[in-house]
């Protein structure tokens, strides 16, 4: 599966002229990112709940854990990331 991030805002079925950067575009049933529609994510709802176990189990295991310092971010234009955190417990 091949996944086109930056098409879910620019289809032509939708918008009138979806390549054309509009910040004011209205009405803007956005669908990216967690929107309704087509493009949502289908593994989103199990990513959440992959996220939330882990976290569970880690304070469960390392209930003293905590962040040491600033975390490095990731540089990209797909995501805000954070690349490493220096962690004690």
């Amino acid at each position: 599966m091949v996944l086109f991030y930056g098409s879910a805002n620019r289809d032509e079925d939708v918008f009138d002229d979806p390549d054309r950067y509009d910040i004011t575009r209205k009405p803007n049933p956005h669908v990216g990112f967690g929107g309704p529609g087509p493009h949502f994510c289908l593994g989103a709802d199990l990513a959440r709940q992959e996220i939330k176990m882990m976290y569970r189990e880690l304070f469960t295991r390392l209930p003293g854990i905590r962040a040491v310092g600033e975390p490095e971010l990731l540089l990209s234009s797909f995501d805000n990331s954070v690349r490493s955190q220096a962690f004690t417990f």
